[in-house]
């Protein structure tokens, strides 16, 4: 009993040891440089928990082709980076909703809100951005976002097998 309790302990934290938390970081430090040059409240902890909750849904949520593998040259396409950004909107829609829900209560939040214009911009470009800063980084953390893509996609496969 006690082992199948450690191995769903395990299992439940694996995500996080192999880029997820990069990930969650660096989108959550993009949204908030976007917070503050347009001159919105800063609230690094509500943007964790988001990311954090759009995480898990990643992959089940992407409803087109996987996103592009990550390169190690420095020529990268912007076009292509930006596509497979706005691929995590869904989630990202997601780890609102959850976030306000377990907030407010069971209410339908105005998706018109400059939040929700932020947090979609922020996830747009945080797929260039980790593009461009890809071939800089060691290889523990290049090695660790190619597992999370590696995860997603492979959780995307999943989801949307008929």
């Amino acid at each position: 009993m006690s082992e199948t309790y450690m191995n769903a302990f395990h299992n439940a934290l694996a995500p996080f040891s192999q880029g997820a938390v990069q990930l969650i970081v660096l989108r959550s430090l993009v949204e908030e440089i976007i917070k503050y040059l347009v001159g919105e409240k800063m609230d690094l902890v509500d943007t964790f928990e988001i990311q954090t909750y759009a995480m898990s849904m990643e992959g089940a949520l992407c409803f087109g082709d996987p996103v592009a593998p990550l390169k190690l040259k420095r020529d990268t396409d912007l076009k292509q980076d930006m596509i497979d950004g706005l691929k995590s909107v869904p989630s990202a829609l997601f780890g609102f909703l959850a976030h306000r829900f377990r907030k407010n209560g069971v209410e339908l939040p105005d998706f018109t809100t400059k939040q929700v214009g932020i947090l979609l911009v922020g996830q747009i470009l945080s797929r260039p951005i980790l593009q461009t800063l890809f071939s800089s980084l060691p290889k523990d953390p290049q090695a660790a976002f190619i597992a999370i893509e590696a995860l997603v996609n492979r959780q995307r496969t999943l989801a949307n097998m008929k």
